[in-house]
């Protein structure tokens, strides 16, 4: 199959989602003859664009894999790495990415990556260094050592990276991640700082008690680029001051800078900050420059006009709360991740009986979101794409997940893929060499 390798330049950064321009899609994989021979699965990008890692059960990328490895492809260099061993006894999955690719967050179910899991069945989160190939483990033990390693005694799920790596969030349940506090049991969201080497709960309020409620899965998309700032949904009701009693709620944390705490704000309400939503808010995710939060409510009490895709806008900096486009065809919009100018990318569910879920991007202020998952005579594609899906830091490069096999020319080996888009526009900034 013929279509173009894209390979990043500098301009980027550019601004993308031209209103008169259709994305280009690719499919990853390990050379121009060469179809992935399993599924592909859980990608994430880097927030330059420039590296997207992703999980696999295809056997044919590198030799010798197994059990779901980590392969990390670099946009430009057209070259797929290995991340994890190949002799590897577990899966690795849910990938997060520094900003310039260095450093990879994942979750592990392997007992042989170097300082991988030790709990048995339980999922443990792991930093890879991919210029040192040094594994660190961020779901530590706080009585874990080198020499007598203790295991966590619960899951280590849905890690979150920092541009620059410092940082790894998670959630977890274990009771063990720190000494002496209680966690009433609940699900609660963890920070390690690989600069101190210290894990921390982030869910507890300024005079330290523990948030009384589930934490979420994270979403792609949860941490800003510089650490300061945590999306999250939870049922806590003693972290911000302004909450509705029975519902989850979307709280977006705002480091302090002298004492490391987080202060937290309820995204799901009005811009005056009087009225709370109504019904449950979740699935929130940060833009990288922390400005934008995006996030799903089924309540219509917190702005004036109802957002017919179920999804808001927060901007963070001027205060103000916006509707999200719902695409023509299209019932209710779900997962979304915002980038640095706010635009919105998104998977909606289209109207029965229709059953195909797709991806859109949506431009703030403007009617008609903009199909990103288009086949190659320009229409939608022909089956789901999934829900693990990111974006760079600028919308520049989306990775995503799609059952689809008419995004690409001659895409026949029946499995879902991993597929990049960017769009034609930007082409002046990139360079195409007959890439299949």
């Amino acid at each position: 199959m013929s279509f173009r390798r894209i390979c990043l330049a500098a301009s980027l950064s550019a601004a993308l989602w031209d209103a008169s321009a259709a994305p280009v899609v690719l499919r990853v994989q390990k050379d121009t003859n060469t179809q992935p021979n399993g599924w592909s699965f859980s990608p994430a990008v880097s927030g330059n664009g420039r590296k997207v890692v992703f999980s696999t059960t295809a056997t044919n990328f590198l030799p010798a894999l197994a059990n779901n490895p980590l392969l990390q492809y670099d946009v430009g260099t057209r070259q797929v790495q290995l991340l994890t061993p190949s002799n590897a006894n577990g899966a690795q999955s849910r990938p997060a990415v520094s900003t310039d690719g260095r450093f990879v967050a994942f979750e592990t179910l392997a007992t042989n990556i170097p300082t991988g899991s030790t709990n048995g069945e339980n999922t443990d989160i792991l930093r890879f260094d991919t210029q040192t190939n040094l594994f660190l483990r961020a779901s530590r033990a706080w009585n874990d050592s080198a020499g007598t390693p203790t295991p966590t005694n619960a899951a280590a799920r849905s890690p979150a990276i920092s541009g620059d790596g410092r940082y790894v969030m998670f959630t977890s349940t274990a009771t063990n991640l720190l000494n002496g506090v209680a966690t009433g049991g609940y699900t609660h969201l963890y920070q390690m700082d690989f600069s101190t080497g210290i894990v921390s709960m982030v869910d507890r309020t300024a005079q330290g008690a523990v948030g009384i409620g589930d934490v979420d899965l994270l979403e792609s998309g949860a941490l800003s680029a510089d650490g300061s700032r945590i999306v999250f949904t939870t049922m806590a009701k003693n972290l911000a001051t302004v909450f509705n009693g029975n519902v989850f709620d979307v709280l977006v944390g705002t480091r302090n800078a002298q004492t490391g705490g987080f202060v937290f704000q309820n995204v799901n309400r009005n811009v005056a900050g009087t009225i709370v939503g109504d019904r449950s808010s979740d699935r929130g995710a940060i833009s990288a420059n922390g400005r934008y939060v995006v996030f799903r409510t089924a309540g219509n009490n917190i702005h004036t006009t109802d957002s017919p895709s179920n999804l808001y806008v927060r901007d963070l900096v001027a205060n103000s709360l916006h509707t999200v486009a719902l695409p023509a065809g299209y019932q209710t919009c779900d997962r979304a991740r915002v980038a640095d100018d706010g635009s919105v990318l998104m998977q909606c569910s289209p109207t029965p009986p229709a059953t195909v879920i797709q991806l859109f991007v949506a431009t703030l202020g403007q009617a008609a979101p903009r199909l990103l998952t288009r086949n190659t005579q320009g229409g939608a594609g022909n089956a789901t794409s999934n829900a693990f899906f990111t974006w760079s830091a600028d919308g520049g490069v989306t990775a995503f997940e799609s059952e689809a096999s008419n995004l690409v020319t001659n895409d026949s080996n029946l499995n879902p893929d991993v597929f990049l888009a960017g769009e034609a526009a930007l082409l002046d900034g990139l360079y195409a060499d007959g890439f299949e």
